[in-house]
């Protein structure tokens, strides 16, 4: 399974560094620097935002992020 198929409400759930370690998997399964301060701080503004939406919870974390964007 991917990394991006964990739901809003358990990625929510996890301490601080396992959400890191979460993004991370998922720059890296779509072939992005997990070690570009650009690419952290997208994703990780892109879930936050979209995960803090109660509505959200039961969403992949991978809905949050456009792909096809060239960068955040």
């Amino acid at each position: 399974s991917s990394a991006g198929d964990i739901t809003c409400a358990d990625y929510n759930n996890l301490s601080i560094s396992k959400q890191s370690d979460v993004l991370r998997d998922m720059l890296d399964e779509h072939d992005l620097s997990q070690f570009s301060t650009e690419n952290i701080a997208g994703i990780t503004m892109n879930v936050t935002s979209y995960c803090g939406s109660s509505k959200h919870s039961k969403d992949p974390i991978n809905n949050a992020v456009n792909w096809d964007s060239k960068k955040w």
